[in-house]
Parts: structure tokens; sequence; C-alpha cells
């Protein structure tokens, strides 16, 4: 009798991690996307998840039929009734010209989700790539962005930006500038201008700072420091942009 009890507690242990790596895997919920695309993706995503080794999905539609199940609550009920560990519910909505793909992994003991991760391909055929990205997400649980690797990049993370991630720049400035009116007096007609500049560029803000001086006819302006923040209104190669600023100075005008 205890030879027989140990017997089945050996295959109890050796059981339970047999279960846990056979998920019941749902058919993908679509959203805007045609029953063929679902069939092809769902077929890679099998594909890729045994590749990765932990997993080895058991079909739910080969199981138990046309279920209509895409949630994990569902998901987790049919599982554990099917004697299985956890389950796999997904969805591939299309918004415009890209591709949402979302796919979870429920424990099927109390319907919490144990990973879940969401991936964009902007065309059908990044999708294999997403879908692979995520098969290794759902092994490894660690999310899309870190499962990069040569052979696994999107059109998307290959493109170029269309502005310099960051950028710092520093000079000299020198010139000079008409005053207008009596802003630095009556006698003021040009002043010359020798300026430090520094820039730091983001791909939508820039941040500017300058020290310098600008004198003649007997006035002066004494900037000591200036600091703008600025907005660029677009990514193009020309763009607008706003910006607001402080400084200290001293400023002396001509005498009259």
């Amino acid at each position: 009798m205890r030879k027989i009890s140990a017997l089945l507690v050996i295959l109890m242990l050796f059981s339970v991690p047999a279960a846990a790596g056979k998920p019941l895997m749902f058919r993908f919920k679509g959203v805007g996307v045609d029953e063929e695309l679902i069939d092809a993706a769902m077929m890679l995503f099998r594909g890729a998840l045994e590749e990765e080794g932990k997993y080895m999905p058991v079909s739910a539609f080969d199981l138990l039929g046309d279920t209509g199940c895409y949630e994990a609550d569902c998901a987790a009920t049919l599982a554990s009734g099917a004697g299985l560990g956890t389950a796999i519910v997904g969805s591939i909505t299309r918004l415009g010209g890209k591709y949402i793909v979302r796919v979870q992994l429920v424990d099927a003991e109390d319907a919490s989700v144990i990973f879940s991760e969401d991936g964009v391909s902007r065309t059908e055929e990044d999708l294999d790539v997403v879908l692979a990205r995520l098969a290794r997400s759902v092994t490894t649980g660690r999310k899309l962005d870190k499962t990069v690797e040569v052979g696994m990049i999107t059109e998307k993370e290959a493109e170029k930006p269309l502005r310099r991630e960051s950028y710092s720049s520093k000079g000299l400035r020198a010139g000079f500038i008409w005053p207008l009116d009596d802003s630095f007096g009556n006698k003021v007609d040009r002043l010359i201008v020798l300026d430090l500049a520094y820039q730091y560029d983001l791909p939508d803000f820039y941040l500017m700072g300058r020290s310098g001086i600008r004198w003649g006819d007997g006035a002066c302006d004494i900037c000591f420091f200036d600091a703008k923040i600025g907005r660029y209104l677009s990514r193009s190669d020309f763009s607008p942009f706003i910006n607001a600023g402080l400084g200290i100075h001293y400023i002396r005008g001509a005498e009259l």
C-alpha cells in the first residue's frame, strides 16, 4: 500500500508541470479582420510557442468544439474542466492600417491573468514577427520591447525617426542689431552682438541658453544668462515652434 501511495504522489508531482505546460488555447477574437487572417495568426502563434519549448498548447476547438469563449473567466473554467492548468486567449484588432494583437496567459484555478501583452503591426506582413515576439514574451514573461533580436524586428522599429532623438550644440554668435525707436536712447543706431549660445534638442522640445554682450554708441546690454524652452509643432525638416523664457540682464542706455 505504501508503494502504491508513493507512486501516486510521484505521478501527481509529474502531472502538475505537464498540465501547466499544456495551456488550452482558444481561438483569437477578431475585430475588423477576416477569418482567414485569424486562422493564419493562430497557426503562426501556436507554432512559435511550440518552438520556444516551454508550452505545448492544446487546441480548444479540437478538444471542446466551437466554444465562443474569448475572455479569461470562461477560458479558465473550461481549461480547469479539461484538467489543464492554464489557458491562452487573445484578439486581433484592426485600427486603420495597423493591427493590434493581444495575448493573455490565464491561470485556470482562479482566472487570474498570469501574463498579458499587446503587439502592434503596421502591415499584415509584419504579423508573423509580432506573433513570434509575443510567443517569446509569453514564454519568458518579458515585455515585447525586451524581445528584440536579429530577424525579429518590425518595419516600424526599423524606421529611422523623423527627428533625431537628442542633440546638443554650442557656439559663438556675432553680428549686429539695430534698435527700434528709443529703446536704447535716441543716439543708438547699431549695437554689436557677441553671444555664447547653447541648445539641446529632444524629438519634440528644445532648451536654449545664451550669455553675451551687445554694445555701441555708449549703450550696452550684458546678458548674464538667458534660458528658453520651446516646442516643435511638427517633425518635418522645416517646423514652426513656440517658446518662452527668462533671463538676467544689465542694460545701460546711451546718454542723450
